[in-house]
């Protein structure tokens, strides 16, 4: 009797313990899904806050160059034999000047918050694919614990397997949820 009691307690840890292992498997492939999914994000947003510098150096330039202009304009206007009708048209193009170095001021402004948007959204990415980093760890030694517990028979092992998994599985869901 004893010895049937013994095969059932066997046949109950391999069967709990192998579910176990294939639960948790489950899980892990998902993280590992979820977490490349998260690192696609990191990259994606990383290129975009990327492109969003390179427009706002390039605006800067274009700022810049108007601001050199005015400053050469406004030394011509300095030279008190300078035609009138020149002096007219310098003036215009001063204003004109004036308005578009405040348009790319305004523009690089707005580029600026995108980028930065941009960054913030890849920082967090960033985060969630760390947690599921840490998830997916605690998976694989989870699954390589109930392995030996079935060669070893040891269902003290068993449950250590399942409550490292049960940490994945939450790191899993704070990282899902974040």
């Amino acid at each position: 009797m004893s010895e049937l009691h013994d095969e059932k307690k066997d046949d109950f840890l391999e069967a709990g313990a192998s579910f176990t292992t294939a639960f948790i498997g489950v899980c892990l492939a998902i993280s590992s899904i979820l977490g490349g999914n998260a690192n696609d994000d990191i990259m994606i947003n990383r290129g975009l806050a990327n492109n969003q510098w390179s427009y706002f150096q390039a605006k800067s330039t274009k700022q810049a160059l108007y601001e050199v202009n005015r400053k050469m304009f406004e030394t011509q206007l300095a030279d008190p034999t300078l035609v009138k009708s020149y002096r007219e048209e310098v003036e215009k193009k001063l204003a004109d000047f004036d308005k578009k170095v405040e348009k790319y001021e305004v523009e690089k402004n707005e580029i600026k918050a995108q980028a930065e948007n941009y960054e913030k959204l890849s920082t967090d990415a960033s985060e969630i694919e760390n947690m599921y980093d840490y998830a997916e760890g605690f998976y694989q030694i989870a699954i390589v614990i109930a392995a030996i517990c079935l060669i070893a028979k040891n269902r003290k092992l068993w449950y250590f397997s399942m409550v490292l998994g049960g940490i994945a599985i939450a790191l899993s869901t704070y990282a899902f949820l974040m």
